[in-house]
């Protein structure tokens, strides 16, 4: 009996001491236990859906694994082949992050993307995500490389009369550079062309192949307004709001011509919108006394409400470099969306969510001025941004908002006049100015490839 008890006290203290220092929970991964799992689908109709019956896996496919070298994790590269049914696997990985790509040689037959359309995932392997499955290719395969035997001609027009439609008739923008790439066809990339609007607004592209195309353009540096690609593309609601995305599509048959009018909307006009970024100190989301400007270079994002919602004004993305205070001027009237893309801290007044930003909705008269568009922000308490002590208003009171020439309007949001639209703003905000700019003087012509 006393040499049972003392069995049992010693496996006692043995699991005590193998449990030791052992969180509790879930088991924890072990170093190289991770796995990544997909299958490769021949899509035929192009639609990239897994639940077709009639579209058999890829059996004998190359497919390729990269391990990113990041933070002092070694290299790692594997391949496999597709078995039964189009199914790989990449087994007894370690954590990371990593890239799986369908390489174009080597393979059984010519094929073309469907998605992921640049024929590639990212993942990562974590102890909380080991398991990384169903990160399925979708592919068209082909009997021979398809011919470049297409064609588009298109045409940029004025939208004189502001009604979101690109009509033919309309004047034509002159001199404007328009560049055609092959973006999602990578094993059958096309050299990218590159021309320029003619006299009357058109301009072509040859030797394509067959499929759907996308673009954008810009004035690559020669005299211009400012600008909105207005038509064609598509609306989508986001927090209460229709925002307008430029995509036009135009579908190139094979041997034949797709044809495309863009409508460009002039923005330039004499009305102004000012207003400032001031530090809210005690984050109370309303400008007290003694509160004064951030003086810095916070990112101001600005779209203007078109037939089809708002839509970014291209190249006119500023900053608020001048002791806090920014400006618009030379725009047409209207109703417009104005943010702080990027603000030093937490934005107070207007509210915003996270990962959103503070907005503004407002309207100007042509000609006019709306300023005091003012926003709150509580810096971040590692900001070493300077403020800039405020004018203060005769009574002691409220801070005086800085001086703008012009007559204020109203602004207009959910409260009625003078409110703010407090709605959290996701990242579509941020995207849609940033691609104002950053397609300026280019355009992008992608292709998806259907057989």
């Amino acid at each position: 009996m006393c040499r049972c008890l003392l069995l049992f006290a010693t496996l006692a203290i043995l699991m005590s001491l193998m449990l030791a220092g052992r969180p509790t929970g879930s088991p924890a991964m072990a170093a190289d236990e991770g796995r990544i799992s997909g299958r490769l689908i021949d899509d035929v109709d192009g639609d990239a859906d897994a639940d077709d019956a009639n579209e058999p896996g890829l059996v004998g496919w190359r497919v390729l694994l990269e391990r990113d070298v990041e933070d002092g994790a070694q290299p790692l590269s594997r391949e496999v082949r597709t078995g039964n049914d189009g199914e790989y696997k990449f087994e007894d990985l370690p954590p990371g992050n990593y890239s799986v790509s369908i390489p174009c040689d080597g393979q059984p037959k010519l094929w073309l993307h469907s998605m992921p359309g640049d024929g590639s995932y990212g993942t990562s392997i974590t102890e909380d995500s080991p398991d990384n499955d169903y990160l399925d290719f979708f592919v068209q395969t082909i009997d021979e490389e398809p011919a470049k035997d297409g064609s588009i001609h298109g045409k940029l027009v004025w939208d004189e009369n502001r009604d979101g439609i690109a009509d033919p008739s309309e004047p034509g923008v002159a001199g404007w550079q328009v560049n055609g790439g092959d973006v999602y066809l990578r094993c059958f990339q096309q050299p990218v062309q590159v021309t320029y609007t003619a006299a009357d607004g058109t301009f072509s592209f040859d030797g394509l192949m067959a499929g759907a195309y996308s673009s954008t353009t810009g004035p690559s540096g020669v005299p211009h307004p400012d600008y909105i690609l207005d038509a064609p593309g598509t609306t989508i609601e986001q927090d209460g709001l229709n925002v307008f995305w430029f995509q036009p599509i135009v579908d190139v048959p094979e041997g034949g011509t797709g044809d495309i009018t863009i409508g460009v909307l002039d923005m330039s006009g004499g009305s102004t919108i000012s207003g400032s970024i001031y530090a809210d100190a005690n984050g109370n989301g309303v400008r007290d006394a003694g509160e004064g400007l951030l003086d810095c270079d916070c990112w101001m994002g600005l779209m203007y409400r078109t037939p089809h919602g708002y839509a970014a004004v291209d190249s006119r993305i500023t900053t608020a470099a001048s002791h806090g205070e920014y400006s618009y001027s030379d725009l047409a009237g209207g109703d417009y969306w104005v943010a702080v893309l990027q603000p030093p801290g937490m934005a107070t007044d207007p509210l915003a969510g996270p990962n959103s930003y503070p907005f503004r909705l407002i309207s100007v008269a042509e000609g006019g001025a709306t300023a005091n568009v003012d926003f709150g922000i509580a810096p971040s308490p590692d900001s070493s941004l300077p403020t800039v002590v405020p004018t203060q208003a005769p009574d002691g009171g409220t801070p005086a908002p800085p001086a703008s020439s012009g007559v204020s309007a109203p602004l207009t949001g959910s409260g009625g006049a003078g409110a703010t639209n407090r709605t959290p703003w996701t990242a579509t905000a941020l995207v849609l100015a940033a691609i104002g700019s950053a397609g300026a003087g280019y355009a992008l012509w992608r292709l998806r490839r259907r057989v």
